[in-house]
């Protein structure tokens, strides 16, 4: 193992650091250097803050802070070396079985990471989400750690870059590369079924009230492309807030619904019931789905899984083929 020093050391520096940071801030964009110390031999690599963040040759002990890349860490066989994760993470299943074993303990949420609990858990790096900013990456650097910034991806080039570079600092490339082809395969087996047939205008529900949609720049735009759909908010850039009105002058063919634990309720139900959908041409023909939110907008391994949910939904509807897609059709 390539850490020298150990528990005592780096808790000792973090409790200290947690001391003066309010009184000693940092400026904004600073690199923080870390303690020459700590390991025998180590890398730089640049994360998505365009930080050049030092990590051991050998990772052993990984925390994620975000779901995405838990997802990763788990798909390219890492799932021995989490030991934290967030709140939020919960794919795979496993997890939870792990958490309640106490194998992996979560380290809070996004922008409340536990940083006792954090240094406590002795990790050689920790892969955080973009969404949490800079100040808590530069928290977590200035008590010693190896923090990684993974930003959303807005491409599926994006995702294939992140789940590289995370092959790369575990060590792990040839089974990064492995999984990136696998994707890969999955998306242009669905590229290929979609050649020549006619594109489905659809529209991508984040929440319907108020009235959350996808638009362009986003991950989850291109895989409404890819799988055979326009997107009638193609005006529209990231996640943007439109009234009902808007969505009515657009009228898509299909309706897909984020459907998951952040959804209060049944949102299928919702716009189905509700007055200001009814009449839409999506809900009069009853071509509004529901797919699992994670295979939408979680930039994972997942994301070739949410393009086949997606084409499942606008163009298996009116074939003799079996629909064998994560959708919820109402």
């Amino acid at each position: 193992m390539d850490r020298i020093t150990r528990t005592g050391k780096i808790v000792a520096f973090g409790i200290m650091a947690l001391m003066i940071l309010p009184i000693f801030g940092a400026g904004a964009g600073e690199v923080f250097s870390r303690s020459e110390l700590r390991y025998s031999s180590e890398k730089e690599i640049i994360d998505d803050f365009g930080r050049v963040v030092i990590i051991p040759e050998t990772v052993e002990r990984i925390i994620s802070v975000s779901p995405s890349a838990t997802e990763v860490l788990f798909a390219l066989g890492l799932g021995d070396r989490v030991v934290g994760v967030s709140d939020w993470c919960d794919y795979p299943p496993e997890i939870s079985t792990k958490v309640k074993d106490g194998v992996i303990k979560r380290v809070g949420g996004y922008s409340t990471p536990k940083i006792e609990k954090i240094v406590s858990l002795e990790p050689d790096v920790v892969f955080i989400s973009g969404i949490a900013g800079e100040e808590i990456v530069k928290t977590l650097e200035n008590v010693g750690l190896a923090v990684f910034a993974l930003k959303e991806s807005q491409s599926i080039s994006g995702i294939w870059d992140h789940i590289s570079i995370m092959g790369k600092i575990a060590g792990v490339e040839e089974k990064a590369e492995e999984l990136i082809s696998e994707m890969r395969d999955k998306i242009n087996e669905i590229t290929e079924k979609v050649s020549g047939e006619e594109k489905a205008s659809i529209a991508a529900i984040v929440y319907p009230d108020p009235l959350w949609i996808v638009g362009l720049n986003t991950f989850t735009d291109e895989m409404i492309r890819i799988a055979g759909g326009s997107n009638v908010f193609s005006d529209k850039k990231g996640f943007s807030q439109v009234t009902h009105e808007k969505l009515i002058s657009k009228d898509p063919d299909v309706l897909v619904v984020f459907e998951g634990h952040g959804s209060e309720g049944n949102m299928l139900d919702f716009i189905m019931n509700d007055e200001r959908f009814k009449d839409l041409t999506a809900v009069k023909n009853e071509r509004v789905y529901g797919i699992d939110e994670n295979l939408l907008a979680r930039d994972g391994p997942r994301v070739a899984e949410g393009i086949e949910a997606l084409y499942g939904c606008m163009h298996l509807y009116n074939k003799n083929e079996e629909l064998q897609v994560t959708c919820q059709i109402v």
